[in-house]
C-alpha cells in the first residue's frame, strides 16, 4: 500500500465510515433499572411468561417464588409490526442471566390474546437497535455483544414470517492500528462485515 492509499484509509477510519457492510445500525440503546418489570403493573399472563423465561420451564404453575427474579427483567414495549399491539423486548438483569461484562439473555415476545410467543431469544446481548427497515411487516433488529472496551459483535435479525432469524453479522471497533503498530481510538466505530457462526 502506498502512502497516499494509506492516508485515504486512515481518513476513512477517522471519519467513522463503514467498511464492506450493507447495513449500519441506527442507534443502540441499553435498558436500565427504570425499565425493570418491578416498575410496571404487569398482567398475570405476562408475569407467567416472564417466569417461564427466567426459569427455562414452560410448566411452572406457581411463580410467586420467583417474584424477585422477574422483577429484575428489563422491558421495552414497542410495536414492531404496526398492528397497534406492542411487542415486548425483554432483557435479563440478574447475575444468573448476565455476564460480568454486561451481556445478558435477551428475548422478543409477541402478545396474542392471553398468551405470549417468543419471536427471538439470544444468550448474550448488551444493547440493541430498532431499525427503520422492515422485513415481512416487522422492523429489523440489531443486537450488540460487548467484547472489549472498544470492540463489539453486531447481529442483524429479520422476521421470516414466524420469528426473527439471524440475517447478517458485523463487528464494531472503536480502535485501529497504524503502520507503526500503535493503536488509536476512533470517535465513531468502524463497522466491518464478518461471517456469521451457526447462521
Amino acid at each position: 500500500m502506498n502512502m497516499f492509499s494509506y492516508f485515504i484509509l486512515q481518513v476513512a477510519l477517522l471519519a467513522g465510515l463503514s467498511q464492506n457492510v450493507a447495513w449500519v445500525p441506527q442507534k443502540f440503546e441499553e435498558l436500565s433499572v427504570k425499565d425493570t418489570a418491578a416498575e410496571h403493573h404487569l398482567a398475570k399472563p405476562l408475569q407467567q411468561k416472564l417466569c417461564e423465561l427466567v426459569r427455562g420451564n414452560d410448566r411452572i404453575k406457581d411463580c410467586d417464588a420467583y417474584t424477585s427474579e422477574i422483577g429484575t427483567l428489563r422491558l421495552k414495549f414497542i410495536d414492531l409490526n404496526s398492528d397497534g399491539v406492542p411487542e415486548i423486548i425483554v432483557q435479563a438483569g440478574d447475575d444468573d442471566h448476565c455476564s460480568p461484562t454486561g451481556n445478558c439473555v435477551f428475548w422478543v415476545l409477541k402478545a396474542s390474546e392471553n398468551s405470549y410467543t417468543v419471536l427471538l431469544r439470544r444468550g448474550s446481548v448488551q444493547s440493541f437497535s430498532v431499525e427503520t427497515r422492515k422485513t415481512n411487516e416487522y422492523i429489523d433488529l440489531v443486537t450488540s455483544t460487548h467484547g472489549s472496551a472498544t470492540y463489539s459483535d453486531l447481529k442483524l435479525f429479520r422476521y421470516d414470517g414466524r420469528s426473527y432469524r439471524l440475517a447478517d453479522c458485523a463487528s464494531s471497533d472503536y480502535s485501529y492500528q497504524d503502520k507503526d503498530g500503535e493503536y488509536h481510538t476512533l470517535q465513531k466505530p468502524k463497522i466491518a462485515e464478518q461471517q456469521c457462526v451457526n447462521k
